[in-house]
Formats: C-alpha cells, sequence, structure tokens
C-alpha cells in the first residue's frame, strides 16, 4: 500500500512580505486550497504536477492546466495530495482516471503554448474528502471579485504548487511506501503579456528576499494557482484581507529569474468557467 505525506509547503518570502506573520497568513489560506497530483506506477509515487481545489454552483473539482491531464488520462488511478494546515499527516486517497481526468474540460496543444488550462471534476463525494482536509475556492465569487475594484490594500503575487527537486525520495518499511511531497509559495510580481489565440496570459516574476532561495527548476508547479494576496497593516503585524485567484501555472521559462508564464483572470473566468457552465450549468 502507498502513502504520501505533505511534508510541508515552504514560504519563499517577497521583500517586502518578509516576516512570520505574513508566512501563516499564505499557510492558513493559500496552501490549504493547493493540491499535488502523484502518478501511481508499481510502487513509485511519482509527483506530477499540482492544481487548485474549486467549485462552481453545480460542480467541483480541481483546477490545473491542460498538459497535466494529458498525462493523468495515461493512468488507471492518480494520487491527490494536500497542504492542510496539520502537516507530516498520511494521506492515501486516490481517484480513477475515468471519472475524473478523462471527462476534464482540457485545453492543450504543445507545450508552453496556450491555451493550457483544464478542469477535473471530481465525484461529490470524493470531493468532500478533499474539502474536509483542504479549503474551496468557489470560481463564481471569484469571477464576482474580478468585476470589483481591487481592495485597497497592501498585495502581492503568490504562486503556489509541488517542486519536484525538493521533493525527497520515497521510503519503504514492509508492505508500506511513503512518499514525502513538498510544495513551495513564492511571493513575487505578475505582469501581463500578450494573449495567445484569445487567452489571456501573465508573467511571474518570483522576488525572493535576501534570506531565501529560488528552486533551479519549478518543475512540477505546473497547474498551480497564482493568487492576489491583499493584507492589512497594525502596526508590524499584517492581517489578511482578502485572496483573488488570478492565474494558473503552466511554463517555466528560461533564465536565471526563474519566470514562469500563466493563463490569466479572463482564461479562468471568461473563458474556461463559462465552459464548465456550459457542461454544469449554474
Amino acid at each position: 500500500m502507498g502513502f504520501w505525506i505533505p511534508t510541508g509547503i515552504v514560504n519563499i518570502m517577497g521583500k517586502e512580505m518578509s516576516s512570520n506573520t505574513t508566512a501563516e497568513i499564505f499557510d492558513a489560506h493559500i496552501a490549504p486550497s493547493t493540491v499535488g497530483f502523484l502518478l501511481l506506477r508499481g510502487k513509485d509515487r511519482v509527483p506530477y504536477g499540482s492544481g487548485t481545489l474549486v467549485k462552481t454552483s453545480t460542480t467541483q473539482g480541481i483546477l490545473t492546466c491542460g498538459h497535466v491531464v494529458k498525462e493523468l488520462r495515461k493512468e488507471e488511478t492518480f494520487g491527490v495530495c494536500l497542504f492542510p494546515v496539520r502537516k507530516n499527516s498520511y494521506q492515501a486517497l486516490t481517484l480513477p482516471v475515468n471519472l475524473t481526468a478523462a471527462i476534464a474540460i482540457s485545453y492543450y496543444e504543445k507545450e508552453c503554448w496556450a491555451p493550457d488550462i483544464a478542469f477535473i471534476p471530481i465525484p461529490l463525494d470524493d470531493f468532500s474528502s478533499l474539502a474536509s482536509k483542504g479549503n474551496v475556492y468557489d470560481l463564481d465569487f471569484g469571477q464576482e471579485k474580478y468585476g470589483r475594484e481591487k481592495a485597497t490594500r497592501l498585495g502581492v503575487d503568490v504562486m503556489a504548487g509541488v517542486v519536484w527537486e525538493m521533493t525527497p525520495p520515497s521510503s519503504e518499511s514492509e508492505s508500506r511506501v511513503v512518499q514525502g511531497v513538498e510544495g513551495l509559495m513564492t511571493v513575487g510580481r505578475g505582469s501581463n503579456i500578450d494573449p495567445e489565440n484569445g487567452w489571456d496570459r501573465i508573467l511571474f516574476t518570483p522576488e525572493p528576499s535576501s534570506e531565501n532561495s529560488l528552486p533551479l527548476s519549478y518543475g512540477g508547479t505546473s497547474g498551480g494557482g497564482v493568487w492576489e494576496v491583499f493584507v492589512t497593516e497594525d502596526g508590524d503585524e499584517k492581517k489578511f484581507f482578502e485572496k483573488r485567484l488570478s492565474g494558473v501555472a503552466y511554463c517555466q521559462q528560461p533564465g536565471e529569474d526563474r519566470t514562469v508564464i500563466c493563463h490569466g483572470p479572463v482564461s479562468i473566468y471568461g473563458k474556461l468557467l463559462a465552459e464548465i457552465k456550459n457542461r454544469y450549468g449554474g
């Protein structure tokens, strides 16, 4: 039998947000919405891609990118790892491909080419298990937020997902295989770049503080969410005010800056959500 342990979701803090208080905000409000996928190949538990727990008024599932769904469709089942506030807890949730990834709403043509975004529907019973440990983001509410002006508060962009190079090797004891799964939340700056094939795109540039170092590669983060997080300041203390899901990561660019191309809010709320509602109502 195989298990996986979310060994943590590390905070790479930004130049202007380096504080324990802000790390606690990310841990409480971003990490529990983040999931990692695992390919179950023999005794191996191979982390592959990331996603965000989401729902609408009529369905529920995981927001990710299309090339992750393409890989999941090659399997019969796949694992899902969550990053709850309570870390280092054993997990073993698997999902059948025929009821999930096989019927996903997925857009993907080729690597680093837009569109690359997807929604994997999850049966309610299975999703309830995920929701009991995680934090589900309401896409209908998110769409409404993007129809309003942004909060006039201090805000940062945060990219969340699994990182392969940080993932420890699996261990085996008797009949049990345990795979640690490491996640990462990176503070940075999202800037709009030219749309491609009618899909909006954001270039996410990590902006770590001097105390933090970036991974060489964000491989594994594909499908992870990009968030706008707004806080209020009370002296030296920062308090959570609002979060907005603003993007989906899908392609790291060459270079030392580790920039990542992501789909933006138009792709999520204007295109993908419209197709979700077309299929499931709402």
